[in-house]
């Protein structure tokens, strides 16, 4: 399967032939995800789109979000301006899940402060940070 045939299946539809494990075959529809998104950004924004505006955008794709936190349309945009935006800054997909997990890693270690408002999001203590 070629990538413009992968790009047309949804991830339940592939064949049970495909020489791609569930990892690399999402991995895969990821990097195709970024490469399209940042085809369209680049003919529609060119050179006004950066790493800031894009990252601009996607803070305020967030608080749509926050507005409309159960449609998937609204955690779409943020992927999108999300994977944008690191493409302009020169980083990769790769290097992104790479350094998610990272980040999942030094999350479990730290001290975590939560709000008595639900709403509110938890903060880690960055008293620490130093420590």
């Amino acid at each position: 399967m070629d990538a413009k045939e992968f790009k047309n299946c949804l991830i339940d539809d592939y064949p049970h032939n495909l020489d791609l494990g569930m990892d690399e075959a999402l991995g895969m529809e990821l990097r195709i995800l970024a490469q399209d998104a940042g085809a369209q950004s680049d003919r529609l924004f060119g050179d006004r789109a950066t790493p800031v505006t894009c990252m601009k955008h996607a803070a305020e794709e967030a608080l749509e979000a926050v507005e409309r936190p159960n449609h998937i349309e609204e955690y779409a945009d943020n992927l999108l301006c999300l994977l944008d935006g690191a493409r302009r800054a020169g980083l990769t997909v790769r290097g992104l899940i790479y350094a998610a997990h990272e980040k999942l890693s030094i999350n479990a270690t730290r001290k975590w402060i939560f709000s008595d408002d639900p709403n509110e999001p938890a903060h880690h203590d960055r008293t620490l940070d130093d420590a």
